[in-house]
């Protein structure tokens, strides 16, 4: 790790079976030679591992103590333990790569194939692209959607100066009225003009 450090290379570090101190010491080793750019692989050293034995979380425990790059090697067929730690941060997946396990070899039992890989690297970029960013209130792609949210219409015939009452007013689509948050307030207030039913209710048909 020392060497490997020195050179000024990134570095990609996993961590299978190695204990805390072990971690401990790897990381400090790394940076007392000037190494910070390296990225702490969680890794389950089982060939074939199981999603069972993934411990995911602990990639995340990895990230906060060490303040680093995590990732995952991962040796399971199955693609979820990756989903799941590109879901909690990994900038790296690494796997056992085959261009047909039934040619045999030491690693062919879990390696996966190339119609494998594809479907993992097709999952993972989805993945990380529905990550996204905080975001609250609608989206461009939403516009739509937005006006099949409810509100206030009228829902029978209203004269000028008539109370608004839960008969003559319903929370129904589209959007095109007041939200329904605003129905209590309005229940006991006078209409400002003659409405039909099927008006979608504003201020402006309030009484001042």
């Amino acid at each position: 790790i020392e060497a490997a450090a020195r050179t000024g290379k990134p570095v990609i570090l996993s961590t299978g079976m190695a204990s805390e101190e072990e971690i401990n010491l790897a990381v400090t080793t790394l940076r007392e030679n000037h190494c910070n750019n390296f990225v702490l692989l969680q890794c389950t050293s089982a060939y074939p591992s199981q999603e069972s034995d993934a411990n995911i979380a602990t990639m995340n425990d990895i990230f906060e103590r060490y303040d680093a790059l995590v990732g995952l090697s991962d040796h399971n067929l199955r693609p979820f333990s990756a989903y799941a730690a590109a879901s909690r941060g990994a900038c790296i997946v690494e796997k056992h790569f085959t261009l047909d396990r039934s040619q045999g070899g030491v690693d062919a039992p879990f390696s996966i194939e190339p119609q494998e890989l594809r479907e993992l690297c097709e999952g993972i970029k989805s993945i990380w692209a529905s990550l996204g960013t905080v975001s609250y209130g609608s989206l461009d792609s939403e516009k739509t959607s937005q006006k099949e949210r409810p509100s206030i219409f009228v829902v029978q015939p209203i004269s000028a100066g008539e109370v608004f009452t839960a008969d003559n007013l319903k929370v129904i689509r589209p959007g095109d009225g007041l939200p329904p948050r605003h129905l209590s307030k309005i229940l006991g207030e006078k209409s400002s003009a003659d409405l039909v039913a099927g008006t979608p209710l504003s201020w402006d048909y309030l009484t001042k």
